[in-house]
């Protein structure tokens, strides 16, 4: 009986969530529509929104048991898992989001083309080594822990992802910054977009699917709210700034 008032719980939770989502996309368009008002607007709200998205998750790793102590086994030790999360966070919740936004809402927007394209190429690049270094912490702590590696969803859209950023940043780098063909720069632009939109997307749903084994067991306490909370506010912020991208 406890078992399906659980269910229950989490479906009712699950659906509240879905509608209050729709809800705010609703009342974000009426509000701020689309082009320059929007951009302004979201230059707000989309760093208030990752600030919130931290600190729900300040608050996930606070209460994580061994918090961010080495893990062993026997006598190979590695850091703590808990960082992989973080740098992943990091990586795309606060670099990359910066990075895509970079050409259309400031304090980089209005500057030179010059300036906003460095800042472009700088947020992702970060965002690329927090990523590259947080799988490699996921790697080495499930290598001492003797746990598979790329054995569930999480891991292997995490791993497609992270393969399709460093795609998008060799071939960033290369086209908009090492060749000086024009017409190579105007004809991968869209495709550019397209796949920066993708891959961004696709870590966010690979962040929510992570920050589900912070939900932990029993009734729907406190860290479940908090966790379905974080998703929320994660794809809120992920809706601003690819409308910033695609708009």
């Amino acid at each position: 009986m406890s078992s399906e008032h659980h269910i229950t719980k989490e479906t009712s939770a699950a659906v509240f969530g879905l509608i209050l989502l729709v809800a705010l996309v609703a009342a974000d368009f009426s509000l701020l529509g689309v082009g320059r008002k929007r951009r302004n607007g979201d230059a707000i709200i989309v760093r208030l929104l990752y600030t919130a998205y931290f600190v729900l998750f300040g608050y996930l790793m606070h209460w994580a048991s061994d918090n961010f102590n080495k893990q062993c086994v026997g006598d190979k030790c590695t850091v703590s898992f808990h960082y992989h999360p973080t740098f992943m966070s990091v990586a795309w919740v606060f670099f990359a989001s910066e990075g895509i936004m970079a050409y259309k809402v400031k304090p980089v927007a209005g500057t030179s083309h010059s300036t906003a394209k460095a800042y472009h190429a700088f947020m992702n690049v970060m965002a690329f080594i927090f990523a590259i270094t947080g799988v490699s912490i996921a790697f080495r702590n499930h290598q001492v822990k003797g746990v598979p590696h790329l054995d569930s969803v999480h891991s292997w859209v995490g791993f497609t992802t992270t393969f399709i950023m460093f795609i998008q940043v060799v071939m960033g780098l290369f086209v908009y910054y090492i060749s000086s063909n024009t017409e190579l720069k105007a004809k991968m632009m869209l495709g550019h977009r397209f796949v920066g939109a993708l891959a961004y997307t696709m870590a966010v749903g690979t962040i929510s699917l992570g920050l589900m084994d912070y939900e932990g067991d029993g009734d729907y306490s406190k860290r479940h709210k908090v966790v379905h909370t974080a998703m929320i506010v994660l794809w809120v912020q992920a809706l601003h700034v690819l409308a910033n991208l695609l708009t």
